[in-house]
């Protein structure tokens, strides 16, 4: 797509490839979080195999596990 405007559009559907590249993790990451719902991160199936992620979940993912100290962020992981 040309439109610039459209890499930041919120409905957006990202690849797994660029979703875990905009995330920083492995591909793999994704597919454990997906398989174990451990981490809410919301996803759209599309077919039997591919998967895409909206880019407004990925902020909205990471707005949410924004922390203010180590206390905060322990929190986060489940093991309180």
């Amino acid at each position: 797509m040309t439109d610039p405007f459209f890499k930041h559009d919120p409905s957006r559907l990202m690849t797994c490839e660029e979703a875990a590249d905009y995330l920083r993790v492995e591909k793999e990451t994704l597919a454990k979080w997906r398989e174990t719902g451990r981490v809410d991160l919301p996803f759209v199936k599309l077919g039997l195999k591919e998967i895409r992620y909206r880019y407004g979940d990925i902020l909205a993912f990471i707005e949410k596990r924004m922390v203010a100290n180590t206390v905060e962020a322990r929190g986060l992981d489940g093991r309180g």
